[in-house]
């Protein structure tokens, strides 16, 4: 098993790529995605005001998308890291 590389603390949630070489990683108000055949942080997300609680990637795998307990949620790139808007539809359960 490896090490999590770019934050440190508890893991909030987790999410693979759908080619599985990828892992996002939600600790507190940021997500971070890894590559796991390298080890290294590809990007950092830092943009919820609140703990991210849910991750997920696209079916392609270009698009991450996180959301906080208080059901505001962002999606990004995950290529070049540029948000990419809010989470319509996305309501607190």
């Amino acid at each position: 098993m490896g090490r999590l590389n770019g934050f440190s603390g508890g893991v909030n949630a987790i999410a693979f790529s759908p080619g599985g070489h990828l892992l996002g990683v939600a600790n507190g108000r940021q997500a971070v995605i890894q590559d796991l055949r390298t080890g290294r942080a590809v990007v950092t997300f830092s943009a919820l005001p609140q703990p991210v609680t849910w991750l997920c990637f696209s079916p392609k795998g270009d698009v991450f998308a996180m959301a906080a307990s208080n059901a505001e949620g962002r999606r990004m790139e995950v290529a070049s890291g540029r948000r990419g808007g809010g989470l319509a539809g996305v309501e607190r359960v």
